[in-house]
């Protein structure tokens, strides 16, 4: 049996994952904020997210790679033009992710913080 902390990662991930093919990139930041507004300070709770942000951009990837997207072509022609390899090129979409969820759920855990004392 699946552990509930697994169980909800895995749900995360795929929520950002539909997040993101129907809402583009910037669903990620909405989705980041949203989430570290509900949580508390402190239980790591954007790392967390980043994490699973960034597994999520990878799984896309590699589904869209199994698709037939000639993702590893668009790597090595962006990639020659950064002077990168392919495969380098193609880690920079899902750190993104991670650093970009990241942030935003921290934002949102202040925020959210914040809120609840000022309300209490």
């Amino acid at each position: 049996m699946i552990g509930k902390q697994l169980r909800g990662a895995l749900t995360v991930i795929a929520a950002i994952a539909l997040a993101t093919v129907f809402g583009g990139w910037w669903a990620l930041p909405v989705v980041g904020f949203a989430s570290g507004l509900g949580s508390p300070k402190g239980v790591r709770q954007a790392l967390v997210l980043g994490v699973c942000a960034g597994t999520a951009w990878m799984i896309v990837l590699a589904v869209q790679a199994g698709a037939g997207v000639a993702v590893g072509d668009v790597a090595s022609k962006i990639g020659a033009l950064f002077t990168l390899p392919a495969p380098l090129f193609l880690l920079l979409p899902p750190l993104f992710a991670v650093g970009l969820a990241w942030s935003c759920a921290a934002l949102g855990e202040e925020v959210g913080a914040r809120l609840r004392r000022d309300n209490a």
